[in-house]
């Protein structure tokens, strides 16, 4: 067996082929192949003849970023984020701007003025109308709204949505979102139904799930929160089946299935469950977050109701990890594969840059209440990638390639000797020091081990693949 195949076996006892080179799996059964005149085995020999002509190699490349590269992902980047206010109405204990992070700037109750809207805007529709647009005909892009709470700078929001709404611009078409504790809901949800926002309620679950999230008194506000979010399900049905999700963070005082259940019975959604973000913590208060914590895994393994553990399949490590898995063996690779195979096409190298860490702006532009422009929401402050003010939007370029550059170098020569690089989960501007840990489990016993689960699991729940493989797409 070609040392770059590894054989994996479910817990159903099924063989599996992935063929790393390729990103591709595929059923195995050795008894097939110890005959060679039977059709398996003639279909192994010819498989094997074709993936030799069309053999490509995985380098693992330092890529030298150039300003050119940056303005593409800034120019067609499919988010923008607006942090509208830095000031909230609650307090709760594990926000990841309280006195248990020590990562942000001082949270100074600050408003972003509109003017910062109008200059992103500005700059950002001279590159839509430039040849760094790939996209001619109204893309979707989502400007969403950030906090703090977002509502409580109504204004903005209010100003931006309408300007975008009476402007004529033919690359782009708006889309608007928005995460919210929901305590100001009952004031603003016509607007929010009207403009069709996609909005996040957080929500940890029942009265005492809930309890960590408490305004500035230290009252929980569960009753008011539940009554706000039943009142937008009553009066705009339509808009809330469509446009309303949950997030839910997993800690002590709740679990995943009570969580599920509490959301799901009252307001007929699944919650998206995350776990405490461990990054930045305060010495000070490091054993009260591990009090805090509770693992996904952990909490789904607990689970011993198969009805249960099904429902809540969604919410696992192991289901997240066979998206990104699957995400990675579909879609492009299938079609190249086989046009590699049937089209007799020369393959290209494939090129895979280290770490999971996104190009800068390929997924969204994070704008801070302060005018700093970030990669996204998890990053610090320290890394700002650019500014905005009244009057212009400046991105920094040499900041933003000296820093990935060294970075790269850092990773380079770990990354190419890991078996989960197309999967990586290492974000190198969240967590700088990942290099010290992060591909020592990730050899072929544990590439075998990890795969073995996946294939498990879609084994186990064969009705789940479908609803996978459509997100993926999606």
């Amino acid at each position: 067996m070609n040392k770059k195949n590894i054989i994996i076996k479910s817990n159903k006892r099924n063989n599996y082929l992935f063929k790393e080179e390729y990103n591709y799996i595929s059923l195995y059964n050795p008894i097939y192949f110890n005959d060679k005149n039977n059709y398996y085995s003639k279909k192994k020999k010819y498989l094997n003849e074709i993936f030799n002509k069309s053999s490509q190699h995985t380098q693992i490349k330092e890529l030298n970023l150039s300003k050119e590269i940056i303005l593409k992902h800034l120019t067609n980047s499919p988010q923008i984020v607006f942090e509208v206010t830095d000031s909230c109405n609650l307090n709760c204990t594990y926000c990841g701007y309280g006195k248990m992070y020590n990562n942000h700037t001082q949270r100074n109750i600050g408003l972003m003025p509109f003017q910062y809207f109008l200059s992103v805007f500005t700059y950002l529709r001279k590159l839509w109308d430039s040849d760094f647009n790939i996209y001619p005909h109204e893309k979707k892009i989502y400007v969403s709204f950030y906090g703090g709470e977002p509502l409580l700078n109504f204004k903005f929001i209010h100003d931006a949505v309408e300007f975008l709404k009476h402007i004529n611009c033919q690359t782009r078409q708006f889309i608007f979102s928005m995460t919210s504790n929901c305590m100001l809901l009952d004031k603003y949800m016509d607007f929010l139904a009207e403009n069709q926002f996609d909005l996040l309620v957080s929500l940890d679950g029942n009265v005492n799930n809930n309890s960590y999230r408490v305004n500035k008194i230290g009252k929980s506000v569960f009753y008011k929160v539940v009554d706000n979010v039943k009142k937008l399900k009553r009066e705009h049905h339509e808009y809330f089946e469509h446009h309303v999700r949950f997030n839910t963070v997993l800690h002590d005082r709740n679990s995943i299935t009570e969580a599920y259940d509490y959301i799901f019975k009252n307001f007929g959604k699944r919650p998206s469950i995350n776990e405490l973000n461990l990054a930045g913590i305060n010495p000070i208060y490091k054993d009260n977050m591990n009090n805090m914590f509770r693992s996904l895994t952990e909490d789904y393994n607990k689970i011993t109701d198969k009805k249960s553990k099904a429902k809540v399949l969604y919410s696992s490590l192991a289901y997240k990890n066979s998206l990104l898995f699957l995400n990675n063996i579909s879609a492009d690779n299938y079609k190249k594969n086989f046009n590699q195979i049937f089209n007799g096409r020369t393959p290209v190298d494939l090129t895979i840059y280290p770490t999971g860490t996104c190009l800068p702006f390929s997924r969204k532009i994070f704008i801070t209440v302060n005018g700093n422009i970030l990669p996204c929401e998890r990053i610090g402050n320290e890394l700002s990638f650019g500014k905005v003010c009244s009057n212009e939007m400046k991105i920094d370029f040499p900041f933003i390639n000296d820093f990935y550059n060294k970075m790269y170098k850092k990773y380079i020569s770990l990354c190419s000797k890991c078996k989960r690089i197309n999967e990586c989960p290492v974000c190198f501007l969240s967590n700088p020091d990942a290099y010290t840990f992060c591909c020592k489990k990730n050899d072929s016993t544990y590439r075998r081990e990890y795969i073995g689960k996946i294939v498990s699991l879609l084994e186990a729940n064969p009705s789940k693949y479908i609803p996978m493989i459509n997100s993926i797409i999606k």
